[in-house]
């Protein structure tokens, strides 16, 4: 073979064997992942756990990854011998402490428990939505304080609507609590970066703070993002209005 051919066979081998390594990598980072979605799974901390679970709902919605009985199979070539890796398949290989879980055990349990988290999902949505209805009723009846509280248990039910946060901001702007207001726009902008609610409301807290800096930074941002509404951000702004 001649120094070109030789130069070109040792690419191919470095090529394979990065290939390889690549591979393992993404596995061992998968890993990684999992075990820390576990831990937050078991977490006494009620937001920590709700984020762990979505989490693993994208695994599960990942699934087709794994092989039909749930194993992860990787193959690492080196040297023209290929090992066939399957999760602790030996049993020296695994686990011993007690209190944890092992990636393939973790994907088992998370696809008999999706239905009945999804069950649960679903209740949570449905009384999220009447402490809504209740909240908005409160709310037009001037009833602030009890409209807080309905919306606080709502949120307490499903951590993720936009909606709510921005109601909430709302009827926080009623009772003059300014800095909470801005916590809620800024939790409703993370939902939906486009929420017109949120962006105006939070306009409406630094006019009560009396923050004309960020005030004006706000306004002008509305009217860069929603320039055919100036005249309803005007008029709110300028009075103590509800949209």
């Amino acid at each position: 073979m001649d120094i070109n051919g030789q130069q070109r066979t040792k690419t191919l081998h470095l090529q394979r064997i990065m290939d390889n390594n690549e591979e393992f990598n993404n596995f061992m980072h998968k890993v990684t992942e999992i075990s820390a979605i576990v831990n937050g799974l078991v977490s006494e901390d009620k937001e920590t756990s709700e984020n762990a679970q979505q989490l693993a709902d994208i695994y599960l919605q990942e699934k087709n990854n794994l092989d039909t009985d749930g194993k992860i199979d990787i193959k690492l070539k080196c040297d023209r011998t290929v090992i066939n890796k399957t999760n602790y398949s030996n049993e020296g290989d695994k686990k011993t402490n007690p209190n944890e879980m092992d990636p393939e055990m973790f994907m088992k349990q998370m696809s008999i428990d999706a239905e009945k988290r999804s069950a649960d999902k679903k209740v949570r949505m449905e009384k999220a939505d009447t402490l809504k209805t209740q909240a908005s009723r409160a709310f037009k009846r001037g009833e602030y304080e009890l409209a807080l509280s309905r919306y606080n248990k709502a949120i307490d039910q499903i951590r993720d609507s936009c909606l709510l946060y921005t109601n909430r901001a709302l009827t926080l702007l009623k009772l003059k609590e300014y800095d909470k207001v801005l916590s809620d726009c800024d939790w409703a902008l993370k939902l939906n970066d486009n929420s017109f609610k949120a962006r105006i409301y939070r306009a409406k807290a630094y006019q009560g703070l009396r923050n004309r800096l960020q005030y004006l930074k706000c306004y002008e941002g509305l009217l860069q993002t929603h320039p055919h509404r100036k005249e309803l951000i005007d008029d709110f702004l300028k009075d103590n209005g509800e949209d």
